[in-house]
Formats: structure tokens, C-alpha cells, sequence
């Protein structure tokens, strides 16, 4: 951390040095700067302490030339670069949602268009759910005659056989996974309803901005 620190501060006097260089002609050598301690000093050469804390760059008239910021520590340099990632992400995601919706409004000109597509969707989804509907009252059917069975020899004070209890506890485990199948499937196109909801609710706000723009065009254009 040390290292960094002095790094740091060394590239803070060399820009020093080289700002110092580009205004010299205008004689600005003049530095003001605070220390620790909240003092103000002036000088016409470049302590560490102004480099540490630092410094204004003052021509002759008094004005301030340029201002150098002090040397960030090593938590100060980790919550600035955290900051940017931050500030990075946002814009890309800004981006990404930008080129989406332009992708979209290429792919569905008019609502009716965004409308068809959904019902196609929600049609899938719905010949899957009425398969899984089908398959799940098959398993049931096998299981109750499985059942049935059971209970006859069960009837004539028989035991079950073994291999008809376990065909029991096999089928019993596919209905369950049928069952729980067909739940998800019917959750999943709630959750589809909603979502393709939210989606027409956007396309109409970005179809209305891509109006309003093209329309200020137009005016434009035609003033």
C-alpha cells in the first residue's frame, strides 16, 4: 500500500512539474496549498506537502491557473474505481436497453404485431400444459387400476405381491412428478401473462418516444 501511495504522489509531481513548464512563459509559479493541519501556505516552488494534500497553480495576476487535487489513499482509490464500475454498468445496461428496444420496434412495427406474437406464446404454452394434462391422467388411470388391483387381493386375505407394491410406489412417484410438472407449467404462463403484459406497457412507451421524435423531425425539417 506503500508502494501505491508513493506511486501515487510521484505522478502527482510529475504532472506538476510538466503543468509547471506549460505556464511558465506567463510566469504562473506561484502554488497555494493547505497542510494538515488546515494552514495556508504559499510558495513559488512545489513542497511534498502541496503535492501530499494538494495545491492551486497561481499566475501573477492571482488567478488560479489550474487546481491539483490531493493524493487519494487506498480505501479513497477503491471506493473511486467502485464508483466508476457503478457508473460503467449503469451505462452499459443503458445501452443494451436502447439497442433491445430498437430491436423491437424493428421486429413489431405496430402493437397488433407484439399482440400476435404473444398470443402465439401463450399458445405453446398452453399445447404443453393440455400434453402434460393428458399425460397426467394416464399415469392416474394406471395407478387407481394399480390400486384396484391391490385391493382385490387384499379382499381375499391375501398378501400383496412385492412387485405390486413396489409398481405402486413407482407410479405413485410419476403422478407426483406429473403433478408437480403441470403446477410448474401453469405457474410459469402466469408469470408469462404478466410479463408479456409489462411488454406491451414498454413497447407503447417507446413507440410513443419514437413518434414524438420522428414528429419533431418532421417539424423540423419542415421549418
Amino acid at each position: 500500500m506503500r508502494i501505491r501511495t508513493a506511486l501515487a504522489i510521484l505522478a502527482l509531481v510529475i504532472a506538476a512539474v510538466t503543468t509547471t513548464a506549460a505556464v511558465a512563459a506567463s510566469g504562473a509559479t506561484h502554488y497555494r496549498w493547505r497542510d494538515a493541519h488546515g494552514v495556508l501556505h504559499f510558495s513559488d516552488s512545489l513542497p511534498p506537502d502541496a503535492v501530499k494534500y494538494g495545491y492551486e497553480l497561481i499566475n501573477d495576476q492571482g488567478i488560479v491557473v489550474r487546481t491539483v487535487e490531493r493524493a487519494l489513499t487506498p480505501q479513497e482509490r477503491k471506493q473511486r474505481e467502485a464508483a466508476a464500475a457503478v457508473q460503467a454498468a449503469a451505462a452499459r445496461q443503458a445501452r443494451d436497453r436502447a439497442r433491445a428496444d430498437r430491436q423491437m420496434l424493428a421486429a413489431y412495427p405496430q402493437e397488433s404485431d407484439l399482440q400476435l406474437a404473444q398470443k402465439e406464446q401463450l399458445s405453446t404454452i398452453d399445447q404443453a400444459i393440455q400434453t402434460t394434462e393428458l399425460n397426467l391422467k394416464s399415469q392416474e388411470r394406471t395407478l387407481a387400476d394399480l390400486l384396484q388391483r391391490a385391493a382385490e387381493i387384499e379382499h381375499t386375505q391375501k398378501a400383496v405381491p412385492k412387485f405390486i407394491s413396489d409398481d405402486i410406489a413407482r407410479q405413485r412417484g410419476v403422478v407426483n412428478t406429473q403433478r408437480e410438472a403441470l403446477a410448474q407449467a401453469r405457474s410459469e404462463r402466469a408469470a408469462t401473462v404478466q410479463a408479456q403484459a409489462a411488454q406491451r406497457a414498454h413497447y407503447r412507451s417507446v413507440k410513443q418516444q419514437q413518434d414524438a421524435a420522428a414528429a419533431a423531425s418532421a417539424a423540423s425539417s419542415g421549418q
